[in-house]
């Protein structure tokens, strides 16, 4: 909204929340870059402040559908958060509702389409925000089945970002990643050459034994070479 004055904006956002959000949720499907001003002049508390609103963000955001100009307006939403605010919204609680943002970003992000590529950077900006460590672990187990969905997918880039943060992997996931029958293969050798998951985690007994016969071929051809770089290493 170039030129419009902060005070009216102000005023704008304090007298018609819901109307200054339209047009915020406008730029999410459009790209245009005035929700910023919005942003910045009290919408992001607006919006805060009344549970309606929030839903109709996260609604029109990433639950009704993957908006593709949305992930900016997330993160800022997520980044302008009071502290209570946002620990409300990362709560157990909160993250295990199946309505969370999060939950339905995580199912679309499985899939290899432009919109869960668009889903993908969103659980990223979620993940950024204060989805880690123990939180990310339980809603991943949660979600065990949309990991197994993106192993049938072969859905990489989501394995890798999911994986990169949470160490260890449960052992349940990798089980996934090494089941699957086509693509077990290609999967566990990208985990390994990006470094994301490490082989050892792969060789675990416990996960090796939900090996396809694919991948059991694999892992023992990637625990031999592992050995004999080793014994080179050593002599």
């Amino acid at each position: 909204m170039p030129n419009v004055p902060g005070a009216t904006l102000n005023y704008f956002i304090q007298s018609s929340p819901g109307g200054s959000l339209d047009v915020a949720l406008a730029c999410a499907a459009d790209g245009q870059p005035h929700w910023q001003a919005l942003f910045e002049h009290g919408l992001i508390g607006a919006v805060a402040d009344d549970p309606r609103l929030e839903r109709r963000l996260f609604n029109h955001l990433c639950i009704d559908a993957v908006q593709i100009h949305g992930n900016p307006l997330l993160k800022a939403y997520l980044a302008g958060l009071s502290p209570t605010h946002g620990d409300r919204i990362f709560s157990d609680s909160a993250l295990q509702d199946k309505n969370h943002p999060v939950n339905h970003v995580f199912s679309k992000a499985v899939f290899t389409t432009p919109g869960g590529a668009l889903a993908r950077e969103m659980l990223a900006t979620f993940i950024t925000a204060g989805l880690q460590g123990d939180k990310l672990h339980a809603l991943a187990m949660r979600r065990h089945k949309d990991v197994q969905r993106a192993c049938s997918f072969e859905n990489q880039a989501f394995l890798e970002l999911l994986f990169a943060h949470l160490q260890p992997v449960p052992i349940k996931l990798l089980s996934h990643v090494v089941a699957d029958e086509t693509h077990s293969s290609a999967l566990l050798a990208h985990l390994v050459a990006t470094g994301t998951v490490p082989l050892t985690d792969f060789t675990n007994p416990t996960v090796q034994r939900f090996a396809s016969v694919n991948a059991f071929s694999l892992l023992d051809a990637m625990a031999a070479r592992a050995a004999r770089l080793q014994e080179r290493a050593i002599y």
